[in-house]
């Protein structure tokens, strides 16, 4: 492994690490809804949490497996995989998708920033380790 390789692993690993630890750190709101039958629901922002939980865990295991893989093609495999999980993680937290809750004064927001800015930023580092694995001196 060069020292590219090794310094952007370790990235990935601290930004799924991160993208664990944050919800934890900013939780999304507590309030519950009443549905049409009556019973309680939690709001969205709830079950993007879990979703998005989901899947920066599975970059976790993707970033570790990084430090296990020796061939090329392996490593640009878990790159792009990479990519594709933070594509996902951005995804979750939009409008259009499960997103977070409607009001702007909502501790959701700086949650959904954060774990966008995340996301981002596996987007990118699986994107570089993608092309490190690629190139000649990977």
């Amino acid at each position: 492994m060069t020292r590219s390789w090794k310094i952007t692993s370790v990235f990935a690993l601290l930004v799924s690490t991160a993208l664990l630890v944050v919800p934890r750190i900013f939780p999304v709101c507590g309030v519950t809804v009443q549905t049409a039958g009556g019973a309680m629901a939690p709001m969205r922002c709830f079950y993007t949490l879990q979703a998005e939980y989901l899947m920066a865990l599975a970059s976790l295991l993707v970033s570790g497996a990084l430090f296990c893989t020796l061939g090329s093609e392996a490593r640009r495999l878990l790159g792009l995989f990479l990519v594709l999980l933070g594509a996902i993680i951005v995804v979750l937290a939009q409008r259009w998708t499960i997103g977070v809750c409607a009001g702007t004064e909502a501790p959701c927001h700086l949650t959904r920033t954060l774990t966008v800015a995340g996301g981002v930023a596996l987007v990118i580092t699986g994107g570089i380790l993608s092309r490190l694995a690629s190139s000649a001196d990977a």
